[in-house]
């Protein structure tokens, strides 16, 4: 399993009945899936070398993901996010083969509305986490 598949575990946990799209959100013109009327789009990265290297291999990552959260209402968004956050922040998730740190939101943007991600009009919420991992 890698960090970022766990990671998208940890944040549908909490949010059974909300769709959590991996790495966008379905386009409502072109596919045939409807999009839901609040849902949240998981944006991984694959991790950032940290530390030292044991014979030419970093071992350590930084991994960082940001989390769009839309609803109709700012209250909607709000509680997706609310949700996410009481469940990761600050845990050390167990990844097999990954020793880690604890979860860090170092940037939280608040609600706006957006007339721009789909035809109707949503509101949309912006946390950006981070985790720093050894592999072992």
């Amino acid at each position: 399993m890698t960090v970022p598949d766990a990671i998208l575990a940890l944040i549908r946990a909490p949010i059974p009945t909300i769709t959590v799209f991996d790495s966008g959100a379905p386009d409502e013109n072109t596919e045939a899936e409807q999009i839901p009327e609040r849902y949240a789009v998981y944006w991984p990265d694959i991790g950032t070398p940290q530390g030292g290297s044991v014979c030419g291999q970093f071992t350590g990552g930084l991994f960082r993901w940001q989390l769009n959260f839309v609803a109709p209402r700012r209250d909607m968004a709000e509680w997706m996010a609310e949700k996410v956050r009481t469940h990761i922040l600050g845990t050390r998730p167990f990844i097999p083969e990954w020793a880690c740190g604890q979860i860090q939101l170092p940037l939280s943007l608040p609600a706006r509305r957006d007339e721009q991600v789909l035809s109707r009009r949503v509101v949309v919420l912006m946390d950006r986490y981070e985790l720093l991992a050894e592999q072992q």
